[in-house]
């Protein structure tokens, strides 16, 4: 919880929430203030609603990863906020319960250059809109994201989240991902 100001660099938010019953909103994050968070992975963290993250400030995020994360509702992030960007974002593995979806929209939040990667496809984005700021690629079209440079119905193609060269764990785009100079 955080009523102010929190930054988080090159740092790994994992195994939040995990208990019975797990936290409402927020496993990994629940902010109402100003965030920022570069180069964050989120995984195997566990809320009602927002499995990594419940924004209900400002949220920006950028080469951020959230996988295997878990809610009812937005199992990777939730949006609830005054606003929010993602920005060089995959989201993949996250489980939401039906009609869940891995990210839930409240207020229209801004993805560009983003990777939703959800089974069902037809539940990724659930709730009221997304705004694109162009080449974002979608698994299924639940996103809305239908600019010239966006990509929907298509797989990404990632590998496992793993040690990929950097601080924190990523999925590396395999051979043949469309996202590849996307």
């Amino acid at each position: 919880f955080d009523p102010g100001l929190l930054t988080l660099t090159d740092v790994t938010v994992e195994g939040n929430g995990l208990v019975d019953p797990p936290p409402f909103y927020g496993g990994g994050i629940y902010s109402e203030g100003a965030t920022t968070l570069t180069r964050v992975t989120f995984t195997n963290n566990r809320a009602e609603t927002g499995g990594a993250v419940f924004n209900f400030g400002e949220l920006t995020m950028t080469n951020c990863t959230v996988s295997g994360n878990t809610a009812d509702d937005g199992a990777a992030i939730a949006d609830n906020g005054d606003s929010a960007n993602l920005r060089l974002v995959t989201t993949a593995n996250n489980t939401a319960a039906p009609g869940g979806g891995a990210l839930r929209s409240f207020n229209a939040p801004n993805l560009t250059h983003t990777i939703i990667s959800h089974t069902p496809a037809s539940e990724a984005c659930t709730g009221f809109g997304f705004t694109s700021g162009g080449s974002n690629l979608d698994v299924g079209t639940s996103c809305g994201l239908a600019t010239a440079t966006d990509m929907q119905n298509k797989d990404p193609l990632l590998g496992p989240l793993a040690n990929n060269g950097g601080l924190t764990r990523t999925h590396a785009l395999l051979l043949g991902s469309p996202a590849i100079d996307g």
